[in-house]
């Protein structure tokens, strides 16, 4: 795993080995001035510190630990990942700060942010439009199949 500065990708800032673990998606932090990334895959969630050179396996904090099948980031500097729960992981760094649990049953297959507006695909077949601002679900919308990318 590599992390670039966007002036120049032909020159890694940080490297570090990625192990085992099946990574399903990568996000990179919108922040104007960050230099970090978050890793999610099979039973992980890592958070790439391209600023302090360090990688850090995501600390739960209590939260149910599963797959993550997507993953994205907003301008506020944090991430937000599809669990195999039905969940969505809010993260800063590398610490879970809260679950949203908007979808039925299943999966997040797919996630993005947009103008702080979080876009989350379930399992459920639901897209649910959420406030970053509130955490509160603005509209569902039932496509009644798994929505598995988003785009706004």
């Amino acid at each position: 795993m590599c992390i670039f500065k966007c002036s120049n990708p032909a020159s890694p800032i940080f490297t570090d080995k990625g192990g085992p673990d099946e990574i399903f998606d990568i996000t990179f932090s919108k922040k104007a001035g960050d230099v970090c990334c978050w890793s999610a895959g099979k039973k992980h969630f890592v958070y790439w510190d391209g600023a302090g050179l360090q990688k850090k396996k995501g600390v739960f904090g209590g939260n149910e630990m599963t797959s993550f099948a997507c993953c994205t980031a907003d301008d506020q500097g944090r991430c937000y990942a599809g669990g195999a729960n039905a969940l969505i992981y809010v993260w800063a760094g590398n610490s879970c700060q809260k679950t949203l649990g908007f979808h039925e049953s299943g999966f997040i297959g797919a996630l993005n942010w947009v103008e702080g507006k979080l876009y989350s695909g379930g399992k459920d077949g639901r897209v649910c439009i959420i406030d970053t601002n509130t955490m509160e679900c603005c509209e569902a919308i039932s496509f009644g199949i798994l929505p598995r990318a988003v785009d706004v």
